[in-house]
This record gives structure tokens, C-alpha cells and sequence, in this order.
């Protein structure tokens, strides 16, 4: 198969170049456009997200966020055989749309939200109001659905209903339930009039419904108040009764992946699920057996990784394929035919890249994909595969065009003999030169980093920085044994990995001792809080966000009596370690009872809302330093909880750049010399 070019389809590149240039424009006077990328540019929303394909392969609709969230931005809706005329809706103040979803060839919605203050865990926090909009290809005659604060539960479509024109089948919570407790229940929607009819009554902690082929429920998840566990549960009766078969829990971090994922219905009492059945390795695809509520044939697993998530085709519901990730993101598709195609747009991508599907026409004939890696922040193509006609929409990023730096995946043995990966991103004006090395291990510790487009490494790298992210023994996504070979390893060998991995560029040339820094969220500023007193050879500063200093009293809130669940007790204490029997363990790992031996400054950031890691475990390892005599800069943000998503624009302005400048003060004088 030859790639081609679809020629038509540049009108539709061209309107909605079109669309940013006349709704930017009073934007580019702003001194923001005119000093070149910043922060907010690499890490805050991209300008187009949320592409959506009409069933036909027709229409396309987007959000973009223009320059930031607290601007607003626009709906964008696209006749791409007839681009001339693009229609945009602008959304006033800090509305943006997300769950753009064609639910016939004439109507879409999407979720509006705004941020709100709310009830959160007994205390008043930023979370978001959220309305479900339908409206139709024309943006005329907008209908406005399930107005509540969603608290992160954005109504979901399950399903359009062909046995019922112009109805489908959506789970939200009532617009009367402003509990913070409030469950979804499931709503028939009329998409032309707008109305709709509760089927199903909502039940306490309930954010999602899974259907059989016949629309009735068989799995419904469940979240508690705090965010920090996932329970799911499995019908045998039509959603009568519930037998809970996976509780998770959650660390908040970005990329964690979720144990237990219902994929589709297959017939016949099955149902195919990601999940991970009790004496396997890893996460795979199962026919599960609602029957007997076990799983069955495994459909596709990976010698290597976790299967991460699927490829179905949104309108009728049919297994596409599956997602896993070595290092880039990659599909094993069902139809040979099909992963033939896929394997010709990756060789003409190239390596580099990953090539993922984002929407697909219902007849899977015209494909919406979206390529990014490392170097690429995101650009988005229509694939034609009657034609093999492939035509660029757009970058997600476009102001960063240029400004992206070489990337690449470096394996190395540890000195026990594990293999480590690591991504490493090169400055751009020194590819193979020495440069001042900024470590960032990630958060979880149960999550990992992926050669991917990433929302810390290609900014310093934009600065100079060489950039090493590592999946140190404890990270998701490798199988079980690798995260139990992290358990009770907080401040040791999970430490060293990411260490011995620094050394091992410092071995290569490519970076000095004393000449790096080291930033971390969550768990990785736990690594870096550790590093300030355990790993003072290597670093000239330390810095965290959102990090934990103290393990035992941070074990103290996972109690049951102290907000959290048995389960989540049980996981934290198997992961970190016994805080009676570990005791010394424990404090001997815990930064704030080792301030004394801290032997390089420290910046500290957290947001005082953030329930996932207590704004306590900051304050008390300020505090400690202060009372030590030693070097402390300290930063907390308001309105902000544990995620990136909840810190303000001009919070994360301030706080990359905080992080260069505070870098740039204590490295050596010759850190930028060759």
C-alpha cells in the first residue's frame, strides 16, 4: 500500500488555520505571544483536543483551548467535504469542552465545565460544574443536559440505540443530586428534542455503567470520597444484584493504570476485560465469564508490558484491537488487514512517533489519528483507507514547532543486575555534549513514563537541560513481579535505580556530578525530598512537588478511622512498609527526620487542597529545615489539589520557571560549559 495525499482536504487544513487566526487575533498582541514558547505552551492545554469523527466520516468537531484555560476557547465544527464554511462556537470565560462524541451524523455533545468551589472530603475545594450540550452540526439550537458538580465525573455515553431512532442511552448524575456522594443513573436521550428519561436510578459512588448487547448493565464502578480507591462490580441479573470483582487503589497520579478495565460485550454471558487474573504476571484481554464471574480465554496479552487499553469502534461497540506500550505506544489489531494498514503508517511516521486512533467513521473506512512522540507533541491526520489518502490537519502545539529536542531510550543493568529503562532528552544545541542534568522520576510509585510527549522533560530541555526520566523496580506497566520488587524499597533500591541511572549518562560523558538537579511530583518528590540528604554527591538542589516527607504519618491517613479504607491501608503498608514493626526503617527513609543531614537547597511546592498527599507532608519538611539551619524555599499554591490539571496557569508559569531560575542559582559557575 501506498501512502497518498488526500489534495481535498487541504481547504479543511486551511479553515481551520482560519478559525485560530480570527479568533486568536486579539490575543497576539499579548507580550506572552510575542517572547516565544513558555510554560504554559509545552505543559498547559494544547490549542485543538478532543477531535471527534461523525459516523459518516464527514463531519469533524474539536475544542481548542486557544491560549490557556482561563480564556475560554471554542467549539470548532468542520464540513470536510465542503470546508469553506467551518462553524465555531466560542465558550465565554474558563469553559472548556472536553467528550466531544457524534451521537448521529447531524448531532454531537460534549462536556461543558467551569471551575467551581465545592464539597470535597469535608472541605471546600476547586472542583467543576459540568453540563452535557447537544447541539447539532450547524452549532444552532444548543440543548443543555445533567447540570451538577461533577467532582471529576463527566456524564458518559453508553451507547446509541438503533432499535430507537435518534435515541441514546447516557449515564450522569441527576441534575437534583448535589450530594457529594451522588452516583450516575442512566438517562435514554432524545438527541433532536433534547429530553430525557431516567431508566435507572443512581446509586451512592457509582461514576460508570458497563452494558451487555441487550443494554442492560453487567459491571458499574465505584469511587469513595477521597479519590483513593475503585471498586467494580458485576452483574448477573441485569444490574438486580452486584457482587464486587476488583478493588484498586488509586495513588492520583497521572498515567496509573486501572487494574480492571470492561472493554465490550462479546454475547453470550461474556464480556472482554483488561484485567489481571490472580496468578498471571501481567494485564491482558479476557473473555470474562459473567456466569461464573472468572475469566476465560485470554484474547491478547505481551510477553513483556501490560495491555493498557483498547481500540473499539465507537458506534458499534466492536473490539478493534489492543494498546500496549514497550516504549511508545503500539496496537495489535484484529483484522490482519487492518494491522497491515496501521504498520504502513508507522513505517511512513517512522519510529519516532507512536500512531494512535482517535475516532473512526462507523463503517471503519476513514480513520482520525493522531501521531506524537517524544519530538512531537501531537499532529492529527485523516487516513482514507478505500484511497490510502492521508491528509495533516493540524499540530496540537503549533507554537512549538521547531523548539522540540532529540530524545532516546537508554536500558541499563543496575548493580544488582536488573535492567532499568530510562528516557533520556537531549538539550537541542548539545545533542552529545555535557549539559547540567535535571532528574525526574515520576509519581505512583505504580505509574510510569512512556517515550512520549511528556509535560516536563521537553520544556528543560528547551532550557539546556539534559532531561532522564526512569521506570525504577515499582513502576506500572512491566507486570507484577517488577512493581513487587519496589515494595519496601521506598528510599532504597528504588532510590538507587534512579540514581545508578544518572551515573550511568555521567559515564558516557554526557553529565557531571554535582552538576544536576533533581525534580519530582508525588512520589517523585518524595525521591527527590530522599535525595537531598541520602544522595548529597550527586546534586546541587532538590525539588518537589506535592512530595511526601514523613512515611508514617503519611501511612497514619490511609487508616480506615482516618478517612481512608482497610484496603487502601493494606496496599500502603505492603507497598511502604509496617509503621510499627518498620519504624526505623521507616524514619531512617523519610526526609523530615533526617533535615539535619540535608546537604543542598530545597524548593518546595504543594497545593493546599491537595487530598491525595496531605499539604502537612510539605510544611512539616519546611519546618524541619528551617528549625536545621538549612536552605529552604517554600511555595503553596491555593484552589490546588494533587494533579497537574488542577494548578492555575499562572501557578504553573511561575513554577516551571521557579525551577530553571532556582536550578541555575546553585548549580556550579561552569554548568554550562562543554
Amino acid at each position: 500500500m501506498t501512502i497518498g495525499q488526500m489534495s481535498g482536504l487541504r481547504a479543511a487544513a486551511a479553515a481551520i488555520a482560519a478559525i485560530f487566526f480570527t479568533l486568536s487575533f486579539s490575543l497576539t498582541g499579548d507580550a506572552r505571544a510575542q517572547s516565544g514558547p513558555t510554560a504554559i505552551d509545552f505543559a498547559g492545554p494544547a490549542q485543538v483536543s478532543d477531535l471527534a469523527l461523525s459516523p459518516n466520516g464527514r463531519y469533524l468537531a474539536f475544542f481548542s483551548h486557544l491560549d490557556d484555560r482561563d480564556q475560554g476557547g471554542y467549539v470548532g465544527i468542520l464540513d470536510l467535504q465542503d470546508p469553506s464554511s467551518p462553524v465555531s462556537l466560542p465558550l465565554e470565560g474558563d469553559i472548556f469542552a472536553n467528550s466531544i462524541t457524534w451521537v448521529s451524523d447531524d448531532h454531537f455533545i460534549f462536556n461543558a465545565a467551569a471551575k467551581v468551589r465545592g464539597r470535597f472530603f469535608g472541605g471546600s475545594v476547586q472542583t467543576f460544574r459540568s453540563r452535557v450540550v447537544l447541539i447539532d452540526r450547524e452549532g444552532k439550537d444548543p440543548k443543555y443536559l445533567f447540570d451538577n458538580p461533577s467532582r471529576g465525573t463527566t456524564p458518559q455515553l453508553l451507547r446509541i440505540m438503533p432499535d430507537k431512532p435518534d435515541t441514546i442511552l447516557m449515564a450522569a448524575i441527576p441534575d437534583s443530586d448535589e450530594s457529594e456522594t451522588a452516583g450516575v443513573a442512566l438517562f435514554e436521550v432524545n438527541v433532536k428534542t433534547g429530553r430525557t428519561k431516567r431508566v435507572r436510578r443512581g446509586e451512592r459512588g457509582v461514576i460508570s455503567y458497563f452494558l451487555d448487547e441487550n443494554d442492560a448493565p453487567v459491571f458499574k464502578q465505584t469511587i469513595n470520597t477521597r479519590r483513593t480507591y475503585l471498586r467494580t462490580f458485576a452483574s448477573q441479573d441485569a444490574g438486580k444484584n452486584w457482587v464486587m470483582v476488583d478493588e484498586q487503589v488509586l495513588s492520583g497520579t497521572a498515567n496509573e493504570p486501572i487494574q480492571f478495565q470492561p472493554v465490550s460485550p462479546l454475547g453470550g454471558n461474556r464480556y472482554l476485560v483488561i484485567m489481571q487474573p490472580e496468578g498471571e504476571d501481567r494485564m491482558a484481554l479476557y473473555e470474562y465469564d459473567l456466569a461464573t464471574l472468572k475469566p476465560g480465554k485470554k484474547v491478547f496479552g505481551h510477553p513483556k508490558v501490560d495491555v493498557t487499553g483498547s481500540w473499539t469502534n465507537p458506534y458499534t461497540r466492536k473490539y478493534r484491537g489492543a494498546v500496549f506500550a514497550v516504549d511508545k505506544f503500539e496496537h495489535e489489531l484484529v483484522d490482519p488487514e487492518e494491522q497491515k494498514t496501521l504498520e504502513t503508517l508507522e513505517g511512513f511516521f517512522g519510529d519516532e512517533v507512536s500512531v494512535l486512533f482517535a475516532d473512526a467513521s462507523a463503517d471503519n473506512n476513514v480513520w482520525l489519528i493522531r501521531v506524537t512522540g517524544p519530538q512531537t507533541p501531537g499532529d492529527y491526520y485523516l487516513f482514507n483507507r478505500k484511497t490510502s489518502g492521508l491528509e495533516r490537519l493540524f499540530s496540537q502545539r503549533p507554537k512549538l514547532d521547531g523548539r522540540t529536542s532529540p530524545a532516546e531510550i537508554m536500558r541499563v543493568k543496575m548493580s544488582d543486575g536488573m535492567e532499568i529503562t530510562s528516557y533520556v532528552h537531549h538539550p537541542r544545541a548539545a545533542p552529545d555534549k555535557p549539559a547540567p542534568l535535571l532528574v525526574i522520576p515520576h509519581g505512583g510509585p505504580q505509574a510510569r513514563d512512556f517515550y512520549a510527549w511528556d509535560v516536563f522533560a521537553p520544556f528543560f530541555a528547551d532550557r539546556g537541560y539534559r532531561v532522564i526520566q526512569t521506570n525504577f523496580r515499582g513502576s506500572g506497566g512491566y507486570g507484577e513481579p517488577f512493581v513487587e520488587a519496589g515494595h519496601r524499597e521506598w528510599g532504597k533500591r528504588m532510590q538507587a535505580d534512579v540514581m545508578e541511572s544518572a551515573e550511568a549518562l555521567v559515564d558516557r560523558g554526557l553529565a557531571r556530578k554535582k552538576n544536576m538537579c533533581i525534580f519530582g511530583w508525588s512520589y517523585g518528590g518524595y525521591v527527590a525530598m530522599t535525595a537531598s540528604y541520602k544522595n548529597v554527591d550527586l546534586f546541587s538542589a532538590s525539588i518537589s512537588m506535592a512530595g511526601v516527607s514523613d512515611l508514617i504519618k503519611s501511612l497514619e491517613t490511609e487508616r480506615p478511622n482516618a478517612g481512608g479504607t482497610r484496603a487502601g491501608y493494606n496496599y500502603w503498608t505492603t507497598s511502604i512498609g509496617d509503621p510499627v514493626k518498620d519504624k526505623a526503617d521507616l524514619e531512617a527513609n523519610s526526609a523530615r527526620d533526617n533535615a539535619a543531614a540535608v546537604g543542598m537547597p530545597v524548593l518546595l511546592f504543594h497545593g493546599e487542597d491537595d487530598f491525595i498527599v496531605r499539604v502537612e507532608q510539605s510544611r512539616v519538611f519546611r519546618n524541619a529545615l528551617r528549625n536545621a539551619g538549612k536552605s529552604i524555599e517554600y511555595h503553596e499554591f491555593k484552589e490546588t489539589g494533587h494533579g497537574i490539571v488542577t494548578v492555575r496557569d499562572d501557578d504553573l508559569e511561575f513554577m516551571y520557571n521557579r525551577i530553571d531560575s532556582f536550578c541555575r542559582e546553585n548549580l556550579p559557575d561552569n554548568a554550562w560549559n562543554n
